[in-house]
């Protein structure tokens, strides 16, 4: 068998979504239930429709979030950790940009201990003075040592560039202002505002369907019903600026480029999806072969789709050495135009379709991994089938298929650029493909 060139299947992927039951509690609340009674593990997650993108002062969600699982009005931190790791279990919590997660892990045998704890620490947080001080001062550590990183400034700078208008562009963990007005009373009122926004429940792995229900609705069922709209405003991407992060003494150039995207639910979106496979999404797509194979400047350059419930964006990520700057953008502007411009052929349309439905054929191989799409369709609105309709749809398109979304998609003279590095050498670099150019200062930001 020849390993460098194996032979081409022509057999469609047939993939069928694990089946997963839906049912209501009394409140409303979505269930999803993937029970596997062979399993030895189970998986309880508790989501929660308010994230980052609501904070009021910046970072106030995520680091609330965090604090959950830090002790209850029930147990104090030290006996809440006790009763979590001497049953084998895990709790953990935590807030991405549009929402909330307590995720519960354990051994099957101990399930009804670890839905008690799970939404204790949902329910009932403590938020202990003691607990809020030490996670603030590792959080203010944490920004010490971040506003030195050419990475973390440049996903700021990428922030402002490609998510203005709404929470996204602000960092999700606080800033070294925001931080030190994070108190009990601002704790409380997030909470607030947490158990009033719309939740969903998930269980995966070793339970009993009618058991695990009956408990869910003696402990969350009776919670109000949501009255928080956690609605805002689209993001908008900033077209045509580039936001550069100066650092004077940086070797590299960290680059971040936004182009247009559309949602999941978009009729588009599988065409969005296989482009930006083929632009940069695996190591044999174009961004990674030029930049990295041909000429030599990065080890990686890559593309992929950013998408959030208030706005998405084709992201181009890779760092390249301070003399290889100017190449680099004009490199990837020369990419971006020959996608939308030039059908693919067939091999490199192969290759990146081929990239996709292996990543598919592997994504339901456990509950838990079956809980993560779950997850997804529940959060982005989508059909119970989204995802088999989606790998179908994958594996028909072809160039025809593809133009109208190449020229709304992957157009180069409506890019965001974010950059950090030195301000002489990333000014150079993007000055041709920008009509504004601003410096970002972290410090202030």
């Amino acid at each position: 068998m020849d390993i460098a060139h194996p032979p081409l299947s022509t057999k469609p992927l047939r993939y069928v979504f694990p089946h997963v039951d839906r049912v209501d509690l009394a409140n409303g609340t979505t269930v999803y239930l993937i029970p596997r009674p062979d399993d030895d593990i189970v998986t309880l997650s508790i989501g929660i429709a308010t994230g980052s993108v609501h904070d009021e002062i910046v970072g106030e969600t995520a680091f609330t979030a965090e604090l959950l699982s830090r002790g209850t009005t029930k147990l104090s931190p030290e006996d809440f950790a006790e009763a979590v790791e001497s049953r084998g279990c895990s709790v953990r919590s935590s807030a991405d940009r549009d929402g909330t997660s307590i995720v519960g892990v354990g051994l099957g045998e101990y399930v009804d201990d670890l839905v008690d704890l799970t939404v204790d620490a949902c329910c009932e947080p403590l938020f202990d003075s003691f607990e809020i001080d030490r996670h603030r001062q590792r959080r203010l550590a944490d920004y010490t040592v971040n506003i030195s990183d050419p990475d973390y400034l440049a996903n700021r700078a990428a922030s402002t560039a490609i998510y203005a208008g709404n929470g996204y562009e602000h960092p999700r963990d606080g800033t070294i202002t925001s931080l030190p007005l994070l108190n009990t009373d601002v704790l409380r009122r997030v909470h607030q505002r947490m158990m009033a926004a719309p939740r969903f429940v998930i269980a995966a792995g070793a339970f009993d369907r009618d058991r695990m229900l009956s408990k869910l609705e003696t402990t969350l069922g009776t919670l109000p019903t949501p009255t928080f709209d956690p609605t805002v405003p689209q993001s908008r991407r900033r077209e045509r600026t580039a936001i550069i992060a100066p650092k004077d003494d940086a070797v590299q150039s960290v680059i971040r480029i936004g182009l247009p995207c559309v949602g999941l639910a978009h009729e588009a979106y599988p065409a969005v999806q296989l482009l930006t496979e083929v632009l940069g999404g695996y190591q044999l797509a174009r961004l990674f072969t030029v930049l990295r194979e041909t000429k030599g400047y990065t080890y990686g350059a890559y593309a992929y789709n950013d998408v959030r419930k208030f706005g998405s964006s084709t992201i181009i990520t890779t760092s390249v050495g301070n003399d290889f700057s100017v190449d680099t953008i004009a490199t990837i502007v020369e990419e971006v135009d020959k996608l939308r411009n030039v059908d693919i052929d067939a091999d490199e349309l192969f290759n990146a379709r081929q990239a996709l439905l292996g990543q598919f054929a592997r994504s339901g191989e456990t509950p838990q991994q079956t809980a993560g799409l779950v997850a997804t369709i529940h959060q982005h609105g989508l059909r119970d089938d989204y995802f088999t309709r989606l790998v179908d749809q994958l594996q028909r398109l072809e160039n025809d298929e593809f133009r109208a979304v190449r020229e709304q998609i992957f157009d180069s003279t409506t890019m965001a650029i974010a950059v950090s590095g030195r301000e002489d050498v990333v000014c150079s670099a993007v000055a041709n493909f920008v009509d504004t150019v601003e410096l970002f200062d972290v410090t202030s930001a």
